[in-house]
């Protein structure tokens, strides 16, 4: 049996009296596209703050490949393999496609942010760099500005910064979002063909990526986690109908 790579156990986040996650329970498996789905307040982007040690839980535990990450700030979580992307894009815009890439390598590496000068020089850095280019289909967009990219060549970019990082999970908040169809088109072909290369936990609301990439999906509303399941059980579920997909809506109680 497949071995988990992420867990929650008995997660919870307080907002004062607002409870964004509620006693939640994750399990995502090594390799799988494991999709969080729910309605708008849901507590989606709340959970992968977490997941990503940008904000910490207010009781339960989180672990990675069986160790606990529960209190490991963001950039140690880093450092074992946990990157994000983000629903805006947040890249170097007058640096080329090619020098944000290298920049990440060169932070994965372990060398800090060096002098840009000393970077530049570093053949190394842009050969490893033009590799992740090349994956997300952008290495005849190298040497162009960050900023003058196209929107959906941008978040194509965001995905090449996070591969660089070599995570064994990678967080994709929205990867959709602000896209037209064509973009999103061109993303969940990206994304797919990087299933099975590392763990990724898929935030989503265009439902038609979510059931085209997932391997698994979990239903989240006001915090807590409704059902687990194939995309089939999934779309088959009454109260996740009834909840999320257009059919009534559920109760907190």
């Amino acid at each position: 049996m497949t071995k988990p790579m992420l867990e929650t156990k008995s997660l919870v986040r307080r907002f004062g009296g607002l409870v964004a996650t509620d006693n939640l329970d994750l399990t995502v498996l090594d390799c799988e596209t494991h999709a969080i789905i729910g309605p708008n307040g849901a507590g989606k982007t709340t959970l992968v703050a977490q997941l990503a040690g940008e904000l910490k839980p207010t009781s339960g535990q989180i672990f990675l490949a069986g160790k606990q990450i529960t209190d490991l700030p963001m950039a140690a979580r880093a450092k074992l393999g946990v990157a994000r992307s983000f629903q805006i894009t947040s890249l170097c815009g007058e640096y080329s496609a090619i020098e944000n890439v290298a920049l990440a390598v060169q932070a994965h590496r372990g060398h800090g942010f060096r002098m840009w000068g000393r970077v530049r020089s570093d053949q190394s850095l842009f050969a490893s760099a033009r590799r992740y280019l090349d994956l997300v289909n952008l290495a005849d967009r190298a040497n162009v500005s960050a900023a003058l990219l196209a929107y959906g060549e941008q978040r194509q970019l965001e995905v090449a910064i996070a591969l660089a990082c070599e995570p064994r999970v990678l967080l994709l908040d929205e990867p959709m979002a602000g896209m037209g169809r064509d973009e999103s088109l061109k993303m969940i072909r990206l994304l797919k063909s990087l299933k099975g290369r590392t763990t990724m936990v898929l935030i989503e609301h265009d439902m038609d990526a979510v059931f085209a990439l997932a391997d698994r999906i979990t239903v989240l509303v006001y915090g807590r986690s409704i059902a687990t399941g194939l995309p089939s059980e999934i779309a088959a579920n009454p109260l996740v109908r009834s909840a999320y997909l257009g059919e009534g809506s559920v109760s907190r109680a």
